[in-house]
């Protein structure tokens, strides 16, 4: 017999609340601070986030985002509700514990029977392990694997976020140069393993030597780049003190107490707007031409 035609009760609410996805559903109104407002989550997220539904319920679902959460992945977001349409990005929000998370997140609008939006609904998919993953293979394809400082392609794109937001907050950026003076003489002399050392070592005074907020890089051989968040003056004390410290540092190698290098610098401060990395490292790289030109182990700009 064919009851095709019959009516089913298929147990959707049952289908969602056991779903491998964290799915979160909100008040399609307001779209205040404190809004919109969660009114439904399932086991998933409770799994995921930590937070179980009485201790979510009727607050907005930005109590999952941290200081680390993209503030222009939160803008789109936020466009999106504000015009009623369906977005899917991926953030980092934080757990219960205050332990970071990523999502795929995909956000749905849904409406009445009279086409009026009444809520939005958030699907969820953990994305930690990947990203994880991702992060490891994008730092192997931006370090130096003898120092584990940047090499340039990474150091291009984390200074690029630095002069971005010096920019617009106004403030000066300095790029220096760094060569090691004769570096050719070292490894002829003592073999590339102690050369190698040597590399290691000035890339940990580096590292001692200059702010967390400084992008530090080893660019190939011997040369090295510090984009430093400071003005030109500043710039050259700092880097004078560090030319001073290598030049006084024996590189710590047991049997080879003698060794001791010295370096040239160049350096230039973006001078507008308009100026760019490519155009300072050019100039950086002409004052470094001049420091090596005029005598070795000194700091010159442009």
């Amino acid at each position: 017999m064919d009851i095709s035609h019959e009516k089913k009760d298929i147990p959707y609410e049952d289908i969602v609340a056991f779903a491998s996805d964290a799915i979160i559903v909100t008040e399609a109104t307001p779209l205040t601070i404190d809004g919109p407002r969660i009114v439904y989550v399932n086991h998933a997220f409770t799994d995921i986030a930590g937070y179980t539904p009485d201790e979510v319920l009727g607050k907005t679902p930005r109590i999952l985002q941290g200081e680390q959460t993209d503030q222009a992945t939160k803008d789109r977001i936020s466009e999106a509700l504000k015009k009623g349409e369906p977005c899917r990005e991926e953030i980092l929000n934080y757990s219960k514990g205050g332990q970071p998370y990523w999502l795929d997140l995909n956000i749905v609008p849904l409406h009445n029977a009279l086409g009026e939006l009444t809520y939005f609904a958030a699907i969820e998919r953990d994305i930690s392990q990947q990203k994880q993953q991702e992060l490891v293979l994008k730092d192997l394809a931006e370090s130096d694997p003898l120092t584990h400082l940047k090499n340039r392609r990474g150091f291009a794109e984390l200074a690029q976020t630095v002069m971005s937001n010096a920019q617009r907050e106004q403030k000066p950026v300095t790029l220096a140069l760094v060569d090691i003076d004769h570096f050719k003489t070292v490894n002829d002399t003592h073999g590339h393993d102690i050369g190698d050392e040597a590399l290691i070592f000035l890339s940990l005074l580096m590292k001692a030597s200059f702010r967390t907020g400084d992008v530090i890089a080893r660019f190939g051989g011997e040369e090295f780049a510090i984009l430093l968040s400071t003005d030109k003056v500043s710039a050259e004390k700092v880097l004078e003190q560090f030319r001073l410290l290598i030049e006084t540092s024996p590189v710590p190698i047991k049997g080879y107490e003698d060794i001791h290098f010295t370096i040239s610098i160049g350096y230039s401060e973006k001078t507008s707007d308009r100026d760019n990395l490519n155009r300072m490292i050019k100039r950086a790289d002409k004052a470094l031409y001049q420091a090596k030109n005029t005598g070795r182990n000194r700091i010159c700009s442009l």
